[in-house]
């Protein structure tokens, strides 16, 4: 590249929109030069890529094909070729290199220490304490966590539970910049002023994400509201059996399954009105420190919410009466039927989600955590 770079994202890369396909949207409506390393999970593909922008416009792309992982282990492999990526095709002067998680954090530091760049942003979109069953592999998750936490030039968090670890980790509250998830609201619409008979789930489809306890419930929804439709939003390893789980209930008539869809998708499905749930469960501790994008966009086009009380965000829906909290899949189920049977409730919850929805604008988030950083994007 001959025109100068100014910021460098090294992430891992989900099918389902996260923080690092926001903050590469919010470089390209600034017309930023910037670049992005992405890898796969290994839920997701075996090729790895490099995506090169200036002015906001998409210069080059690269693919890199490599093995599929089959272990914990193989993520270490990434460090790896995020410097040779670097090396091969970046070999210039960069202002900020953003790392999302430990693995890329310390790519992005070794890069650092080796050619050039200025300030390396340590981006924890998660956290958990008991990442892996295994000791050794949760002992190498924490070494990793800390090590970036303390040579990288900043800490950004999606959520305070996250910022706190940071602290007690004696990072300066200056180098520790809460930074949560968010949209663009600009491209939001609202949705009907009158309760719908649709549930909404947004997300990857998983056991820990509590969309088969979703499924479970949905005969005593219908038992008191017939016309209600679940959709359901994104794809992931337990897509398969819960179709089947569907199918057993007798209930797939009233399910649409829509895997994997862009944001103008997904909002054009949640602009037919309803309520949004996140059905989290415990069954893993980095829940309780996640920031859950799917709320905030039920929020900001007017969809009250059904959340479980295991995120920190959940003590917002029911402080500012944007929906409800709850313990367990009965109670949920219950909730979800008290909304759709009272429209004076499902109104107040609409009207207090749209004038909430300027706090989950993603340009503003950002433009603020830049400022915290002193850097003029």
């Amino acid at each position: 590249m001959n025109k100068p770079k100014k910021i460098l994202l090294i992430s891992h890369i989900a099918n389902s929109i996260g923080p690092v396909q926001k903050m590469e949207e919010f470089l390209i409506q600034k017309k930023s030069c910037f670049a992005v390393i992405g890898h796969p999970y290994e839920f997701t593909s075996n090729e790895s890529f490099l995506k090169i922008y200036s002015n906001g416009k998409i210069i080059s792309e690269k693919k890199i094909i490599r093995k599929k992982k089959l272990s914990a282990i193989a993520y270490i492999e990434d460090i790896f070729l995020s410097i040779r990526i670097y090396k091969k095709y970046l070999d210039s002067n960069f202002e900020l290199c953003f790392g999302f998680d430990p693995l890329n954090a310390i790519s992005a530091i070794i890069i650092k220490k080796i050619y050039r760049i200025n300030k390396v942003i340590y981006y924890s979109v998660d956290y958990a304490e008991k990442r892996f069953e295994n000791f050794f592999l949760n002992y190498i998750y924490h070494l990793l966590d800390k090590f970036a936490s303390r040579h990288a030039d900043y800490c950004w968090s999606v959520s305070n539970s996250i910022r706190n670890i940071r602290k007690h980790l004696r990072i300066p509250d200056k180098k520790n910049i809460l930074a949560p998830n968010g949209l663009n609201i600009n491209e939001i619409c609202t949705t009907p002023e009158f309760p719908k008979n649709n549930i909404f789930y947004i997300g990857v489809l998983s056991k820990t994400k509590g969309v088969h306890s979703l499924i479970d419930i949905m005969p005593q929804i219908l038992k008191q509201n017939p016309l209600v439709k679940l959709h359901i939003i994104g794809g992931g390893p337990d897509e398969e059996f819960l179709q089947t789980l569907a199918q057993k209930k007798g209930i797939s008539d009233r399910i649409n399954f829509y895997g994997y869809t862009k944001q103008e998708r997904t909002n054009k499905i949640l602009s037919l009105g309803g309520i949004g749930v996140a059905p989290y469960e415990d069954t893993e501790d980095y829940v309780r420190f996640c920031d859950p994008l799917k709320v905030k966009n039920y929020l900001a086009m007017g969809i009250p919410v059904v959340m479980t009380k295991i995120p920190a965000l959940a003590e917002e829906i029911e402080e500012n009466s944007l929906g409800f909290a709850v313990e367990n899949k009965k109670e949920m189920a219950d909730r979800i039927n008290e909304i759709l049977s009272d429209s004076n409730k499902y109104m107040l919850f609409r009207n207090n989600a749209l004038k909430a929805k300027k706090m989950y604008d993603i340009n503003m988030i950002y433009d603020q955590a830049f400022q915290k950083i002193s850097y003029n994007i």
